[in-house]
């Protein structure tokens, strides 16, 4: 069975040889593929030859072609600094007087970060075929928006300007529906949405403007492209498992401070669960523990829909031999 099949496998709920390991890698697999992480997050060559030698080295089922969370801030006129080895970094908002920002949707084409993500899709998927399963990646409403402009304003405006934050979320939701069709039509069987904001936000206020607009870009998205579509949020998520059904996500990634029974619980074995190892233990421990704490998520998930991966990305430092004590507990 290949990787692609072991996932879309367990997320269909049908059998699988094991249980299918596909960890978030960025950082590791720059520094593992011999890639500085600014030409990482700046040309897809790079980003795919260090991805693709990240999962085949490794054996993993999956692979993210992803590197930070400001591309399509990029793409409305945010200017990002990339050091030559660490993460890029934003030197100016996209959004600095929000009378100027017009709200007009970019041409994906005329936007070189959208159009290198695109293309890093491509090439990994044209390399992997059909062997791993290959997901692009955009980040949903709330995070998206939370991106263009100071954190501090946006989250003031929330409550200080409601009718700003409405229109810029219906303007991300636009973007982002317009960009992962782009990237499945380059190839991507998964779309990640990144949403690390929704655990910052009440959950009246996720319910009030998040939830309609995750919703409606879930549904714009499977009314143009046929794929599945992954929601990855970090930290406590608890609260937000009980609208993975609503919304309609195949995988809800969860991290280590939300308990395995309960998010089980909360999606009715209707969503496939991805985590929850706590990157930080994948980082520190000696690979007999990993494989330990590996072995008890598995007896854990039995009889589940599940991924075996930590809860978010995995730590640029982190040893190789954790890396395969993780992907090889899925095999005993």
């Amino acid at each position: 069975m290949t990787g692609y099949e072991r996932i879309m496998n367990t997320i269909e709920g049908k059998p699988v040889d094991h249980t299918p390991v596909w960890p978030f890698v960025m950082t590791f697999a720059a520094k593992y593929g011999g890639v500085p992480y600014g030409a990482f997050a700046s040309d897809y060559r790079e980003m795919a030859k260090a991805l693709i030698k990240t999962a085949e080295d490794f054996d993993l089922d999956g692979i993210t072609v992803d590197s930070d969370a400001y591309r399509e801030a990029t793409a409305c006129g945010a200017q990002i600094v990339y050091p030559y080895d660490d993460l890029p970094y934003l030197n100016a908002n996209a959004i600095t007087e929000k009378e100027k920002f017009f709200f007009q949707q970019p041409v994906i084409e005329n936007c070189p970060r959208l159009i290198d993500k695109i293309e890093g899709v491509r090439r990994v998927k044209e390399y992997f075929k059909e062997d791993k399963a290959v997901a692009g990646w955009i980040e949903a409403p709330l995070q998206c928006a939370g991106t263009l402009y100071p954190m501090d304003e946006f989250m003031t405006d929330i409550y200080e300007d409601p009718h700003f934050i409405e229109e810029l979320v219906n303007f991300t939701t636009e973007l982002g529906t317009a960009f992962a069709v782009e990237q499945v039509k380059a190839g991507a069987d998964i779309i990640g949405i990144g949403d690390a904001m929704a655990s910052l936000v009440s959950p009246a206020v996720y319910e009030e403007y998040f939830l309609p607009a995750t919703k409606k870009l879930v549904q714009e998205i499977r009314k143009k492209v046929k794929v599945k579509l992954k929601y990855h949020i970090c930290g406590q998520s608890t609260h937000l498992l009980k609208y993975s059904e609503e919304i309609g996500f195949d995988i809800v990634n969860i991290d280590y401070l939300v308990d395995m029974d309960t998010a089980f619980g909360m999606v009715h074995g209707k969503t496939t669960i991805k985590g929850n190892i706590n990157p930080v233990t994948l980082l520190t421990q000696t690979p007999e523990k990993i494989s330990e704490i590996c072995r008890g998520l598995l007896t854990q998930a039995a009889n589940q829909k599940f991924i075996l991966s930590p809860g978010c990305e995995v730590a640029k430092n982190t040893p190789v031999e954790n890396m395969r004590a993780l992907v090889q507990s899925t095999r005993i």
